[in-house]
């Protein structure tokens, strides 16, 4: 043979086995979530970005209460649509709501339901480029485990800001024992603090209709109105429009407070509304108006979280673990994660040695009523972990992180394991 083709295929060997012996080894593919093939092409005209809550600053009082108002807002009036149906009954302690959301159908408002979550866990399914929300679930799941009431939409809001929220997400629970405090000059006993005892009828009568009209006259923008007899709470967006009479006196029918609310509206539970050109279907009032007299007529109280009375400082948001870098996953199984403000969403990110990051399970945080999305979690009860305890997807991975997204939107890594 030729000298100079032996030496060309000589070459050719050895670059092949370089080759060969350099290429990684097949791998257990890493599960991923499926992706959403949109034939239709709907976009809506308003997609919402991923808010942030969050200030460069020590905020003042009333940025505070910006912020809770602009919160509860986006959760109202978020734009979305949905490639398929989606019809389920929203139960409730006086009546039951059925809604339909229709596919290519622009709706605003996170979905009206006893899921008692925040915006940022309808984020997680939501595509911000189109406003298609992609929800895994059946319409059952949903109405259960996403979405907002009335008192679930004010919380949420309030605990974009506040840490010193407590309690169940109704009406009812909204206080003093767990953070609220009247507005004005009414008073009742303080001892009223578990679900459904908070009588705003009796306590009315109790305190009589000037002082409840004066407390009205001091609402500012940000503070709630609840009625236990109404079973609803709003969000007051502006201060209080006060108009006396010649004698002094509050002129009651002309004064009026404008809120905004999550409630089912007509019909199959929307409040329709065209906005340039387009039918919108919101899940909630973005803007209403309330006379002195109907908010009495239906035994309404105001109440302003701690923070805004200047009675709790402002806190910035912090999630820690238990340890915040484990050397095995049952180190990490064992180990728990908190935070000052809600947990809304526990993500199970998997690395690989590509660097590649694969959500292997996520966790969305609500739907416990009596009490709200909780501040602490126990690692031990994702399942996914438990898998990679088993070894069924040991192989795949390099390490582990712990994602948290809290209520104010922010994004945590508060522990991470190596294996």
């Amino acid at each position: 043979m030729n000298k100079k083709y032996f030496s060309i295929i000589l070459c050719a060997l050895l670059l092949l086995c370089a080759c060969t012996t350099s290429a990684q080894p097949p791998r257990e593919s890493l599960p991923t979530e499926t992706p959403h093939v949109d034939t239709t092409g709907y976009v809506v005209e308003n997609p919402m970005k991923y808010p942030d809550y969050t200030f460069d600053h020590e905020p003042t009082v009333q940025e505070l209460r910006e912020t809770a108002v602009r919160a509860m807002k986006d959760l109202l009036s978020i734009q979305w649509s949905t490639a398929k149906k989606i019809a389920y009954n929203k139960s409730g302690p006086i009546s039951e709501k059925r809604f339909q959301h229709q596919a290519d159908t622009t709706y605003a408002g996170t979905p009206y339901s006893n899921g008692s979550t925040g915006i940022f866990q309808f984020f997680e399914y939501y595509d911000q480029e189109t406003g298609r929300f992609w929800y895994p679930g059946t319409a059952g799941e949903l109405s259960r485990n996403l979405g907002n009431s009335c008192a679930d939409s004010l919380i949420w809001a309030y605990d974009t800001v506040c840490t010193t929220i407590n309690g169940g997400y109704y009406p009812a629970t909204m206080v003093y024992a767990n953070g609220y405090y009247p507005v004005g000059d009414y008073v009742y006993n303080f001892e009223i603090t578990t679900y459904n005892k908070l009588p705003t009828g009796e306590i009315i009568k109790q305190n009589g209709r000037q002082v409840i009209m004066d407390s009205y006259s001091k609402i500012l923008m940000g503070d709630a109105l609840v009625s236990t007899s109404d079973n609803h709470g709003m969000m007051a967006i502006e201060d209080a429009h006060v108009v006396m009479q010649e004698d002094g006196n509050i002129d009651t029918a002309a004064s009026y407070i404008m809120i905004q609310d999550q409630r089912g509206g007509s019909g199959e539970g929307f409040y329709e509304k065209t906005e340039n050109g387009k039918l919108i279907q919101y899940s909630g009032r973005t803007s209403a108006k309330y006379t002195f007299d109907e908010l009495y007529k239906k035994t309404y109280l105001p109440v302003r979280p701690a923070e805004f009375m200047g009675a709790k400082e402002y806190e910035k948001a912090a999630v820690s673990a238990t340890k915040d870098k484990c050397n095995s996953l049952d180190e990490l199984m064992e180990g728990t994660v908190s935070s000052n403000y809600p947990m809304a969403v526990i993500n199970v990110i998997v690395c690989d040695d590509y660097g590649n990051e694969t959500v292997m399970e996520r966790v969305i945080f609500g739907g416990n009523r009596r009490e709200g999305p909780p501040r602490e979690y126990n690692l031990e009860n994702l399942d996914s972990l438990k898998e990679y305890s088993s070894g069924k997807f040991a192989s795949s991975g390099s390490c582990i992180k712990i994602e948290v997204v809290v209520s104010t939107g922010e994004r945590f890594i508060p522990v991470t394991a190596n294996y």
